[in-house]
């Protein structure tokens, strides 16, 4: 699952942004203020848009590291109550993101938070698409076993 939220930076009245730490450690770790969720692994039945919104592995053969490329599509009618055109004149709207985090598969509900980022706000409205194509590197120290 990808999340999105609206708690990573403050704006100050003359337009300087303040970026605050990632929040990922720890089993209580979780994004300031996550405002919007979305299923990426294009194996769940949750997931309504599995070309899009997908999971891919890739491992070079002699590596010590396997990439793990997360591909999220935010498209122009989600989230539903998003505001028509993005003509905000303040961070505080639910939709305009500055951070965002993957998380683990949970049976029981929310999974932990595997990874945070926090960024420029950028504002999420009926008028345009967001796509994330996001890499996590898995290394080993010891190296991978091929099978």
């Amino acid at each position: 699952e990808m999340s999105f939220g609206n708690g990573g930076t403050s704006v100050d009245p003359t337009g300087i942004i303040t970026y605050l730490t990632p929040n990922s450690t720890g089993t209580n770790a979780s994004l300031y203020n996550e405002t919007y969720s979305k299923v990426v692994d294009d194996r769940s039945v949750n997931n309504i848009d599995p070309v899009r919104n997908r999971l891919e592995t890739r491992h070079v053969s002699g590596t010590n590291y396997t990439d793990v490329f997360v591909t999220c599509l935010l498209d122009y009618g989600e989230p539903a109550d998003q505001a028509a055109f993005d003509t905000a004149t303040d961070q505080e709207g639910s939709y305009i993101f500055d951070e965002l985090g993957l998380r683990a598969f949970s049976s029981a509900g929310e999974g932990r938070l595997l990874t945070h980022v926090i960024f420029h706000p950028v504002q999420k409205s009926l008028n345009r698409l967001i796509q994330i194509d996001y890499t996590v590197r898995v290394q080993s120290l010891t190296g991978f076993n091929e099978v």
